[in-house]
């Protein structure tokens, strides 16, 4: 019992003593907005004159010990749909950004990946079908952050892979197991 304590003592202190001190981790957060294009881009006009955009945010969290950003994200697509039908996709995800250190005052590239869950929901009044589905996908992207304090401003391209998107799928009359692809320019501001 003893032995234990002591134990947790220790490596209690050795977090503290090397865990970074609030004052050198850095967080950041704000909105963005982009466009898919792929399989999520898709729109389900009748005449293909609609299309999808979505709005999101995401927080990016470093710290002086590890090289990465942590983004946790969540963006919301609007898509055009016929009068009939009622569609949203709902995507979240977490990304390990790593931005390259450069001699550049002006901006700053970086490259990441990470995990997505992709809620897509479906609902055909004419035919009273409703469907919802969820599922695990890969991202990664290649970005860059500028300089302008007190914002920064950002812009990337991301490449999203979504497997077995049964729902979406069976929506556009394929077949029941396909994965879902989307190639996404995204840009945004961060406080």
């Amino acid at each position: 019992m003893l032995r234990r304590l002591g134990l947790a003592i220790a490596l209690t202190a050795t977090v503290i003593a090397f865990a970074p001190s609030p004052t050198n981790a850095q967080i950041s957060f704000g909105p963005r907005i982009g466009v898919p294009f792929g399989d999520i881009g898709d729109d389900f006009s009748d005449d293909g004159s609609g299309g999808t955009v979505l709005i999101g945010a995401e927080v990016r969290f470093s710290g002086p010990a590890i090289p990465l950003e942590l983004r946790p994200s969540a963006d919301f697509y609007i898509q055009d749909t016929p009068d009939d039908t009622d569609a949203s996709l709902f995507v979240v995800g977490v990304d390990g950004l790593y931005p390259f250190v450069i001699e550049n005052p002006v901006f700053t590239p970086y490259t990441g990946g990470g995990l997505r869950l992709i809620r897509a929901s479906v609902e055909t009044d004419n035919i009273g079908r409703d469907d919802t589905n969820t599922n695990v996908g890969v991202g990664v992207v290649f970005g860059a952050k500028f300089q302008a304090a007190p914002i920064t401003p950002f812009v990337e391209l991301g490449f999203d892979l979504f497997f077995n998107a049964q729902e979406e799928a069976n929506v556009r009359g394929e077949s029941d197991e396909e994965s879902l692809t989307g190639v996404t320019i995204k840009g945004g501001i961060l406080f």
